[in-house]
């Protein structure tokens, strides 16, 4: 059920961005939405049993985050290092390299952790539902994609997103913004209500096998 109500929401920022956005008169670099940075570069060193979850790329799927196995860093200088790349939940990374390249991710509302290299984070200048609204367009994704450099292990440089060039209006962006913002913190909260019950339903079934 919660995964029906995101999919209307999705689609309705979708549309609604599309309707109201986008401006084919109009030129704006994305860096003007938004900057895309490279996460930190934790090692196989690092790697815990317990501390601080990590979003790698094999953990974003289905335009959110997988938090099942993920890898973990107890390391507290590592970790202060990569106090820019720390999140709590509600921003939107993207894959900057390999076989899923361009696959992006809305972190669930309350999650605590950080973001691993080759994982881009998305720093918004308005805020997040303005990038989702770009990130929903499938020219502009297929555009992001071709961007990939690279025949083994294609790449993306978060440098060549920020300056790739979109038709859209900034001052409907600004007003859309304001509008979906709300809808936006539905969608987070409902992502970390369904990892909620698929706890609660591991529980059961240690209890009851």
């Amino acid at each position: 059920m919660v995964n029906g109500l995101n999919d209307n929401l999705l689609e309705l920022i979708k549309a609604s961005f599309n309707k109201i956005v986008i401006d084919k008169s109009k030129k704006e670099t994305i860096s003007k939405i938004f900057r895309v940075y490279s996460g930190f570069a934790f090692n196989k060193n690092d790697w815990a049993d317990d501390g601080k979850p990590i979003i790698k790329i094999k953990d974003i799927n289905n335009m959110t985050i997988n938090l099942e196995n993920l890898s973990k860093v107890n390391n507290l200088d590592k970790l202060k290092r990569a106090e820019k790349y720390y999140i709590t939940g509600g921003e939107i990374v993207i894959a900057l390299t390999g076989a899923t390249l361009g696959k992006f991710g809305i972190v669930p509302y309350n999650f605590k952790g950080y973001v691993n290299q080759r994982v881009g984070l998305i720093f918004p200048k308005l805020s997040e539902v303005s990038v989702l609204g770009i990130l929903l367009q499938k020219d502009i994704m297929n555009r992001i994609i071709s961007l990939g450099h690279g025949s083994a292990q294609p790449n993306i440089s978060p440098t060549t997103i920020n300056k790739l060039i979109v038709n859209i209006d900034i001052k409907s962006c600004k007003k859309f913004d304001k509008t979906f913002a709300p809808i936006y913190q539905e969608i987070i909260y409902n992502l970390y209500e369904k990892q909620l019950l698929q706890n609660i339903k591991q529980e059961l079934m240690l209890k009851l096998f």
